[in-house]
């Protein structure tokens, strides 16, 4: 699970509790949101098959990102421990959404592929991401939406 919003004396830049406060409530509302935005994508599958985690969903964008990988690159750049990794490749091979091949490079490695399943899943997902963003980002006017760009950036910027 994600870490909680920032406690109160870790916003330094705040000076007023009751503006502190706040913050922090928005900041756990905001996580609560993203882990519920996720699940009502997963809600608008209608493929009648089990959805995919979050975890899993991030392994495929991980893999379609950098082309054939190796279970070590997974591991090294997700924080993946490996019995955790291993366990949900076997998973997804069985689902159909990740294929193992032998490195052409060095016969003893093998690289994860997708599946035209996984792409299919990703591609939906993205496009279902956008659309309730557009819902949402509707909701505000010409100045908020400009606010929200210059914000959005900035925390971007920064991580």
């Amino acid at each position: 699970m994600m870490q909680s919003a920032l406690s109160v004396t870790e916003m330094p830049f705040m000076t007023n509790a009751f503006d502190q406060f706040k913050l922090q409530t928005q900041t756990k509302s905001l996580v609560r949101f993203y882990q519920e935005f996720w699940d009502r994508i997963d809600g608008r599958g209608g493929s009648g098959e089990a959805d995919l985690s979050l975890v899993e969903a991030r392994l495929l964008k991980f893999v379609r990102s950098q082309g054939p990988v190796r279970m070590c690159d997974i591991s090294q750049n997700l924080n993946y421990p490996t019995s955790t990794l291993t366990y949900m490749v076997d998973r997804l091979v069985k689902r159909g959404y990740l294929e193992r091949k032998r490195d052409h490079e060095d016969r003893r490695a093998i690289r994860l592929t997708l599946t035209d399943k996984a792409e299919d899943y990703l591609s939906k997902r993205v496009n279902q991401a956008s659309e309730i963003c557009q819902e949402a980002i509707q909701r505000l006017d010409d100045l908020e939406r400009r606010q929200l760009s210059n914000l959005l950036g900035k925390i971007v910027a920064a991580l």
